[in-house]
């Protein structure tokens, strides 16, 4: 986190700073709401982006065959250990996530949803930074609602605070 920026920050619930606040007991002096829903732009409208599994089966946005498609998807990268990923990913070091994706069948409604929405990435995101991301994001969903973010109630300048206190 860059100790420049006071704005409110998004920060993975399973993330380092979190693991951090909660180990070092320094969570008890900060308030933190977790973001309801994660929406993209998508058909010149914000759409929300299903997080959870509940999430991918309820939404009319994505029909039964791309909803097996992704849940394969995202089940599979979350099965992943880092060593699993290398040597799986070694193949696609020099191709994009996009290429992978498109290379596993993906409809480009989930490559949108996967890419920018999921990973948080752009059309020339490397394949295993992709792959990275997406993993980052599904093991932060559930620990404190439906989406992997929290944010700070009163802004990221009270996070120093409270590892003053």
């Amino acid at each position: 986190m860059d100790s420049g920026i006071l704005i409110c920050q998004l920060l993975f619930s399973r993330g380092p700073l979190v693991e951090l606040l909660i180990s070092s007991n320094i969570a008890r002096y900060a308030e933190f709401r977790c973001v309801t829903r994660v929406l993209t732009w998508l058909s010149d409208k914000l759409t929300p982006v299903p997080c959870s599994r509940a999430d991918v089966f309820a939404t009319e946005a994505v029909s039964i065959v791309e909803k097996r498609m992704l849940m394969k998807m995202l089940t599979s990268i979350v099965g992943y250990n880092e060593e699993e990923m290398n040597n799986e990913f070694k193949d696609w070091t020099d191709k994009t996530f996009q290429e992978y994706l498109t290379h596993k069948g993906l409809t480009p409604n989930l490559i949108h949803y996967v890419l920018y929405a999921i990973a948080g990435g752009t059309n020339s995101m490397p394949c295993l930074e992709g792959v990275r991301e997406c993993k980052k994001f599904l093991m932060s969903l559930g620990r404190y609602g439906n989406t992997p973010f929290l944010w700070s109630m009163y802004g990221s300048g009270e996070l120093p605070q409270c590892f003053c206190r």
